[in-house]
């Protein structure tokens, strides 16, 4: 509660549908989760799609994303939730499994759709923002560097094309990521593949 600068206990998710590291957005006063993982590092990857309604305190199990992710962040843009980025995590290589795939709910048809053009740089641990229409996705982890990426890639789910944008200065994985009026802000995370190496570094991208 940000009027009284107070944090209280919330509704319970349905023990059939927990899960972590899963994407979020909010739609018309309702959150929407998709994907996650129910066993963390240790594998457990799930395709969920579920819509939780504050007013009623009533929770939907909706379809299935067409593959299972873990470690990204979701995005809305107008009425589309675009997935992209993250992983499917397990042992013994946890960051072997990224995807390259785009996975688009629409929620005007109630069907999901995967035939776009891959994500140019796969990883996981990635933030995403929506801005003018696009998906940014922003840093992240993979096998390919042992260093935290710089990647940035913004996406367009009605034109179905990627585009690079400038990368990051120093790049991280897990970190923050808002859009506010002077562009997108992006703060914390982790230097190195794994952790280990916090940052409290703060970076700010402006787009035309």
């Amino acid at each position: 509660n940000t009027d009284t600068n107070s944090w209280t206990v919330g509704p319970v998710i349905p023990a059939e549908r927990r899960r972590g590291s899963m994407g979020t957005v909010v739609r018309n006063g309702k959150i929407y989760l998709v994907g996650g993982n129910t066993r963390g590092h240790d594998g457990g990857a799930v395709a969920w799609f579920d819509e939780y309604d504050p007013a009623t305190n009533q929770w939907t199990a909706l379809p299935d994303a067409p593959r299972a992710r873990d470690h990204f962040n979701a995005v809305l843009i107008g009425n589309k939730l675009v997935v992209a980025g993250g992983r499917q995590s397990t042992q013994p290589n946890v960051f072997a499994g990224t995807l390259g795939q785009v996975d688009v709910y629409d929620f005007a048809t109630g069907n999901w759709r995967s035939d776009y053009p891959a994500i140019p740089t796969q990883r996981a641990g990635t933030m995403a923002v929506p801005f003018e229409g696009e998906a940014i996705v922003i840093g992240g982890e993979s096998t390919q560097s042992v260093q935290a990426h710089r990647d940035v890639e913004a996406f367009d789910p009605l034109l179905g094309r990627w585009r690079t944008l400038q990368p990051l200065i120093q790049g991280r994985h897990s970190g923050g990521a808002v859009v506010l009026a002077d562009g997108v802000h992006v703060a914390a995370g982790n230097l190195k593949r794994g952790g280990a190496e916090e940052t409290d570094s703060h970076e700010m991208l402006a787009i035309d």
